[in-house]
């Protein structure tokens, strides 16, 4: 539990200076997942490493419940505006937040409350997720060509025996 204290101050407190708006407008556009069976295979190991360390009575509500909430989608579009970061994923709820890192309440379809923020910290865009019993961080790395983008995943639970890590990869729609 301090460990996911720390992680989620240690993102809320950094520092997050104004992003010059071309760095963000590079991030918007739509992408199509293009991963491939091997990045969700790896996603379920991944899974699978954390729910071993877990008591066996628990291990398959959170084997459903990490898989459930974790798949890459087959689109997601990136909307930057004047000051907004706005993630959109069909068949998943709109998150919206200040691209300068100030934190706003978002509420789950779960109807869990979460702290989010959005912002660009060196080359990557990011979003963070701070819970009152979890955290997750999700960067976005958009490669030199601006056709691929990588997002890489961080999650720390109270429940969870250790972070989940994992990525998947889009590629952008023609522009």
């Amino acid at each position: 539990m301090k460990r996911l204290i720390a992680l989620g101050l240690l993102a809320l407190c950094r520092p997050v200076l104004a992003a010059p708006p071309e760095r963000l407008a590079a991030f918007a556009g739509t992408y199509h997942y293009s991963g491939g069976v091997g990045e969700v295979d790896a996603l379920s190991a991944a899974i699978e490493t954390v729910v071993q360390k877990m008591n066996f009575l628990f291990r398959g509500i959170a084997r459903s419940r990490l898989k459930k909430g974790n798949q890459p989608s087959a689109e997601l579009t990136l909307v930057i505006g004047a000051d907004t970061i706005t993630v959109v994923r069909p068949g998943q709820p709109t998150v919206s937040a200040p691209s300068n890192a100030t934190p706003v309440t978002w509420t789950s379809p779960d109807g869990d409350d979460f702290q989010v923020t959005h912002g660009l910290e060196a080359d990557r865009l990011f979003q963070t997720f701070q819970g009152p019993k979890s955290f997750s961080r999700n960067d976005f790395a958009l490669s030199a060509d601006g056709l691929t983008l990588t997002i890489y995943t961080h999650i720390v639970a109270k429940r969870l025996p250790m972070p989940l890590d994992f990525h998947t990869t889009y590629r952008r729609d023609a522009r």
